[in-house]
């Protein structure tokens, strides 16, 4: 059995249903419109900044390459990208970061590159974060200076843990107005916290352990380090002090011995040039000379 026909809308009917579907179709329409208009704005604005971003110059002959890492010194960002823009347009540059990869590529990219005679390193703003990866940017800037590239390095303020990059160069220089090279040794301490919590809190911890050489718990049942501990300490920190010692020795050419000797008696060394840094750094051969950026500016132009 068929079933019975719809009705057939009336006239009135038919014109407001065709009216609205005009309506409906003129509003997608314009909204299409401009929605494709927009887009192939965005899309034009955006092809003119990358033609504009891409008309870089060509590098000159003996071009001088400054490389000035600025925040921390990590193998992996620690946060998110987009956590990483807010913050840097915020202005908050305490968390800024640098990746191992990226500093160790722009090294070998002015390696490898012709037109690129000189480096200039200014380390202020690096935050070493590990000896290895110290390491591994120092041996990369060895290949750079083996190829034949001259490498300068300049700072205000150049920390123990900058200072063996700069040692690389083949010159190190000083403001005269900074804060100088001071190397003072490796050191660590933990908290240790028995006294609050068992005296205080009235916590009672059970450790169980095997050997001698087991720290890691010590700080909750004990008020200081355990002689094996600070044995240990000192044997792993000792060696990769010695290690930093032998190589701004070798680059510096210093006696390792008297490098030590000067570090054990820095107080009479400060106190002789009157407690002047830089005369210091100048005096124990860590620097080459001092100079502001602009006269360090005006040797290189000259070179």
């Amino acid at each position: 059995m068929n079933p019975p026909p719809l009705p057939r809308p009336n006239p009135v009917g038919r014109f407001f249903v065709g009216l609205w579907d005009v309506m409906n179709f003129t509003r997608r329409l314009i909204l299409n419109l401009l929605f494709f208009g927009l887009l192939f704005l965005v899309l034009i604005l955006f092809i003119a900044a990358l033609g504009k971003g891409s008309g870089v110059q060509p590098l000159q002959e003996r071009t001088t390459l400054v490389i000035a890492p600025e925040g921390r010194l990590v193998e992996q960002f620690t946060a998110d990208p987009v956590t990483r823009a807010l913050a840097r347009a915020l202005g908050d540059r305490s968390a800024e970061e640098i990746q191992l990869r990226d500093l160790l590529r722009a090294i070998e990219a002015a390696r490898d590159d012709e037109h690129i005679e000189r480096v200039l390193l200014q380390l202020d703003k690096l935050q070493p974060s590990g000896m290895a990866s110290m390491r591994e940017v120092a041996q990369a800037l060895g290949e750079l200076r083996a190829s034949g590239k001259q490498v300068v390095a300049f700072g205000e303020n150049i920390g123990q843990g900058q200072y063996l990059l700069a040692a690389q160069a083949d010159e190190v220089y000083l403001d005269p107005d900074g804060y100088g090279v001071v190397l003072e040794g490796l050191s660590g301490h933990r908290p240790y916290m028995r006294e609050g919590l068992e005296d205080k809190l009235g916590i009672d911890f059970q450790l169980f352990k095997v050997g001698e050489y087991k720290s890691a718990a010590e700080p909750f049942v004990r008020d200081s380090a355990s002689p094996e501990a600070k044995e240990a300490d000192l044997y792993w920190m000792s060696d990769v002090w010695n290690r930093y010692l032998a190589e701004i020795a070798t680059r510096r050419k210093i006696d390792v011995a008297k490098l030590n000797a000067d570090i054990d008696g820095m107080a009479a060394g400060i106190e002789a040039v009157q407690g002047d840094l830089n005369q210091y750094a100048l005096q124990q051969q860590l620097v080459d000379g001092l100079k502001t950026r602009e006269e360090l500016e005006k040797l290189l132009v000259e070179r």
